[in-house]
Parts: structure tokens; C-alpha cells; sequence
């Protein structure tokens, strides 16, 4: 919520209350906070990260009790609208929904990884399977 009070603070020039927006400046405000917000570095957030700053702005105009819901009045369709282009255009750019989750190890990529030592003294050779700690394996793009 801060984030989005700060926003709010550098675009009319004062101190934010949201009890005093009518809710059609509101839904410029949030529009207008979807197309912008950045992380801290300048670089983008994931798509489902911008999602949940609209829930938690709805969360906290529910605690304040106000009359309307930016997820349903037809009052925040722009704002709604310019997060969805905004989301699209994110995962248009490769930033989708948790970018780090953890693939299926598939039997092909354990066959991948395994080396053949041969052992001491022996003319034979046996497979050993490298472990490590924590083994990634780049996803398919």
C-alpha cells in the first residue's frame, strides 16, 4: 500500500487520503500506477505481482470501508483494463508468473547427466550419477 500512496502523493502534489478521491480520479490514478510502477532498480515486476497490488489496495479500500471494489465497479474498468494490457505485455516480454519454479526431472535429463568412470583395475566401466545439492536445469523457453 505504501508504494501505491507514494504514487499517489507525487501525482497530486500533497497528501494522499484515499476517503477524499472520487472514484473516477481514483481509477486515472490506478491506471496510470499499473502502466508505471517499477521495482526499486528500474526493472519490472512479474505479471502476477502487479495483479496483487490491485488485491491489496482493494483490501485496504474494504478496511477503510468505502463503497467500491476497483476488482468488480464498472467505475475501475480503465484501470483494470490498462493492467491487463500492462500483464500481457509482461509475459509478452518473458516476465511471467514465477519465472523460478522448479521443472519435472524427466528421466531423459537424469540420463543426460550421468558420466561413465571406469573403475580401478578393471576393464569395466560403471555409471556413477553426480548429485548435487540443489540441481536446476534451464526450462524450455
Amino acid at each position: 500500500m505504501e508504494k501505491i500512496k507514494a504514487f499517489c502523493e507525487q501525482r497530486v502534489n500533497g497528501n494522499f487520503n484515499v476517503i477524499n478521491i472520487p472514484a473516477a480520479t481514483l481509477d486515472k490514478l490506478l491506471g496510470k500506477f499499473f502502466k508505471d510502477i517499477r521495482q526499486q532498480n528500474g526493472g519490472e515486476y512479474e505479471s502476477d505481482r502487479i495483479s496483487s497490488f490491485q488485491k491489496s489496495i482493494q483490501r485496504h479500500l474494504k478496511e477503510l470501508k468505502l463503497p467500491f471494489n476497483i476488482l468488480q465497479d464498472e467505475e475501475f474498468r480503465r484501470s483494470r483494463e490498462v493492467l491487463a494490457a500492462r500483464r500481457k505485455n509482461l509475459v509478452k516480454q518473458g516476465r511471467e508468473n514465477m519465472p523460478n519454479a522448479c521443472l519435472e526431472l524427466t528421466t531423459e535429463a537424469v540420463e543426460e547427466r550421468r558420466i561413465w568412470l571406469p573403475q580401478p583395475r578393471s576393464t569395466s566401466a560403471h555409471i556413477v550419477v553426480v548429485r548435487f545439492p540443489s540441481l536446476w536445469f534451464p526450462g524450455k523457453g
